[in-house]
């Protein structure tokens, strides 16, 4: 009887869970399970009222880290295993392979998102303009409150202390736009808000002691441990954007029309790339500006084949957010306006349904107006109010005029175009001085790309092997690119039959070209190294990877068989060392750098 009971239960349990996550509401409940068990993973390994490391070697002497990191571990391998038992039993569908390769993805940034602290008290630090227990850069308002300090640190904590957002320098009467006095303070605010809000959110059930933080020596913030706990607790917000910006990614490609095992080669290169963990992990605007300009791809995509309202609101919504953020924001829409042109003049050849009060073409108009109505607000509503408000120009740069960063004496081709080159093969981390005599600095902004997406601006402590070994798998998977990419376009022009993707074309296209043209104008007009930078243009990872997988696909296709081999064990055997050497390197490397 208690047999056939316990039967029951299970029965019913497992049949109450199918229906749970095979109703409408799945994605609330998914949702909601990932965050508790984001914040119960945090609270068991992570979290750490007093947050402090000694020295660099502290790391991996805290056993909840330690812990952390093998418990990670263990669930990737069991995923990987659980994947290669699907594929023996003939049941690893692309779908779920594409699940498993999520799951794995979100353990990999979750691990380095979490585990990395943002800043610690012995002065170590992986990202900059954060300007930390420094007393210059607070400025005594208009109000007379004495703001955090003018960095993305002293801006989020201004927000979380007094619910308010650092204003523009004044001095003797007049707003000081120097970078000493504006630095990041002429920022769009919406990054600042949200995580100062979020740090008022967990201050609910996070507590600590109130004694002030000695930072490296001073105590130029008053900072007290439980302030400095909930400035840590930030990284549970930025992970919780890159594990929602995985599942967009993968509808991109869907939405593209990337199918079968190029489908899931384009996708695991494109969540594997390091720069989403420093996302998860960094207090600067960047990640949350990319993660929205990633969603009005895909809205933007999902608007040109369906044609609904609130895609068209969305567009705006997620434009403007990205804008609100960073005004560098604006790239996307250079890319989805077209797209929108497209779908208007299409609608104009469209005849009038009759279950219709409107034709297509007004049907069309009105949501573009709900799209406009919606993005200008949002995206330009900050910089417009800056420069009613403080004179600030619209688009405004916080110039930077460190002679050590300067680069000068190179030509426009050796910059911009040729790869590889020298910066290649010198050093696999950027090098930002000109005036140390030991090294030649980074110049190339292609190489440099390829860097800071792999380790940000900096270079990693104690993991030089890991290191060496991404930058490796990196480079080989660029060459074998760069060796296929003319054959196929070759045979593309042979082929007498020529079926393109035009929606992938164009939106691999446009991203590439208007990101990279960008960075182009950006470091030429602005020309120090610390501009070239993956996390200013991050959105082109997806249509790099893209291309991987697009080519793969093609070479499915080929009908010449050795360089049907060739080309797919070539790209099959590159992407599995990448992404291999991207998750071992990040779930055993010592995160501390050295400037």
């Amino acid at each position: 009887m208690t047999s056939l009971l316990d039967n029951k239960v299970i029965n019913a349990t497992v049949t109450f869970i199918k229906k749970a996550f095979s109703s409408k509401w799945k994605w609330l409940l998914i949702g909601a399970l990932s965050v508790i068990f984001l914040y119960a993973t945090y609270f068991i390994f992570i979290y750490n009222p007093s947050p402090t490391y000694t020295n660099k070697d502290g790391y991996w002497k805290d056993y909840g880290i330690l812990s952390f990191h093998i418990l990670s571990g263990v669930l990737i391998l069991f995923l990987l295993f659980l994947g290669f038992f699907l594929w023996g039993r003939r049941k690893l569908t692309v779908h779920k392979a594409a699940t498993i390769i999520a799951l794995i993805a979100a353990l990999w940034v979750m691990v380095y998102g979490l585990s990395t602290p943002i800043y610690n008290y012995n002065g170590l630090w992986n990202q900059h303009d954060l300007y930390y227990g420094d007393t210059y850069s607070r400025y005594l308002m208009e109000d007379g409150t004495f703001d955090g300090g003018g960095g993305h640190f002293g801006m989020i904590m201004t927000v979380y202390r007094y619910g308010i957002v650092p204003e523009i320098v004044l001095k003797n009467g007049a707003y000081d736009f120097s970078f000493s006095g504006v630095l990041e303070r002429y920022q769009p605010k919406m990054f600042y808000l949200v995580s100062g809000f979020y740090m008022k959110f967990n201050s609910l059930f996070i507590h600590s002691n109130e004694m002030i933080v000695n930072i490296n020596g001073s105590e130029a913030y008053g900072l007290t441990n439980r302030e400095w706990a909930l400035y840590e607790s930030l990284r549970l917000l930025y992970t919780m954007m890159e594990w929602l910006q995985i599942y967009f990614i993968y509808k991109i490609f869907k939405r593209v029309h990337l199918e079968g095992k190029g489908l899931l080669i384009a996708f695991a290169l494109a969540i594997f790339n390091p720069m989403w963990c420093f996302f998860a992990n960094w207090t600067n605007n960047d990640g949350m500006s990319t993660f929205f300009s990633i969603v009005a791809i895909y809205y933007a995509l999902c608007y040109m084949q369906d044609r609904k309202t609130y895609q068209a609101i969305l567009i705006g919504v997620s434009i403007g957010f990205s804008m609100a953020c960073k005004l560098g924001g604006a790239l996307v829409a250079i890319v989805i306006a077209p797209m929108l042109l497209y779908v208007f003049v299409k609608s104009i050849k469209e005849k009038k349904q009759e279950n219709r009060k409107l034709p297509p073409w007004a049907l069309v108009l009105i949501q573009l107006a709900a799209f406009s109505l919606v993005v200008f607000p949002l995206g330009l509503g900050w910089p417009i109010w800056s420069y009613i408000k403080f004179g600030q120009p619209i688009v405004f740069f916080s110039p930077v005029n460190n002679d050590a960063l300067y680069i000068q004496n190179e030509s426009f081709f050796e910059r911009f175009i040729l790869f590889p080159n020298s910066d290649t093969f010198r050093l696999i981390w950027v090098y930002h001085s000109n005036k140390d005599p030991n090294f030649i600095q980074d110049t190339s902004l292609l190489t440099a790309l390829v860097k800071t997406s792999l380790y940000g601006e900096y270079g990693f402590g104690l993991s030089s092997v890991q290191c060496a070994t991404l930058y490796g798998s990196s480079l080989a998977l660029i060459f074998i690119m760069m060796l296929l990419l003319p054959y196929r376009l070759v045979r593309f022009i042979m082929c007498k039959e020529k079926k393109l993707d035009l929606t992938r074309i164009y939106l691999f296209a446009s991203i590439l070209i208007v990101f990279y043209g960008w960075a182009v104008y950006f470091v030429s007009s602005y020309p120090h190294t610390c501009n070239e930078d993956m996390r200013y243009i991050a959105l082109i990872i997806i249509p790099l990877c893209g291309l991987v997988g697009s080519s793969f696909s093609s070479f499915e296709k080929e009908n010449i068989a050795p360089m049907r081999i060739i080309g797919k064990g070539a790209i099959t055997l590159s992407s599995i060392f990448f992404v291999s050497a991207s998750i071992i390197a990040y779930l055993t490397m010592s995160p501390w750098y050295y400037r």
